[in-house]
Order: structure tokens, then sequence, then C-alpha cells
């Protein structure tokens, strides 16, 4: 494979992988401080996790593909979505049931 060929596959792997994983973390912050209340300091630190899984499977040091990142990244943030609606709603406070199962 040749240097630029490489150098875009690393690129797209690492820089798409930052993305695709901040995107449940970030929907899982707004759950865990609320809206208006999260600090700003998570901003960095959605895009780590990204970084770091990107780094490896571009070296082909994870077992995994990309297109499981991709997969598991919309996955994930289709379930926190959905966690963040339920919790946020009137009947998640009233009923243990369901906020327990949160």
């Amino acid at each position: 494979m040749a240097l630029p060929d490489t150098l875009e596959r690393i690129g797209v792997v690492v820089v798409g992988s930052a993305f695709l994983l901040s995107l449940p973390t970030s929907t899982l912050s707004f759950l865990v401080y609320g809206i208006a209340d999260a600090p700003r300091f998570p901003l960095s630190l959605w895009f780590l996790p990204g970084l770091v899984v990107g780094l490896l499977v571009a070296g082909d040091r994870l077992a995994v593909t990309y297109h499981q990142i991709w997969k598991f990244s919309f996955t994930s943030y289709f379930l926190a979505s959905l966690f963040w609606l339920v919790g946020t709603s009137e009947s998640a406070g009233t009923n243990r049931t369901l906020a327990v199962g949160l």
C-alpha cells in the first residue's frame, strides 16, 4: 500500500472514530449532567476515546473493524438518546421501576 493511501486510511479511521464515538458519549453526559448544567471540559473528553480507538484500529492493534465502530456508535447513540428521552420525561421521576431500569 502506498504512503498516501496509508495516511488517508489512518486519517479517515482516526478522525471518523473520534466523531463516531463522541455521539453516545455526548448524549450520556447530557443524561448525567443535564443540558444546562453540563460542564465544558467533557467536550474534549468526548473525542478522547474515539481517538484512542481510531489509533488502535488504524494500527491493527485492536480486533475491531471500522464497520463495527459505525454499528456500535449508531446503536449506542440511539439507545443513549432513548434513555435520555425516557429519563427526562415526567414519568421517570415518579415510576420507580422505570427509574431503576434506567
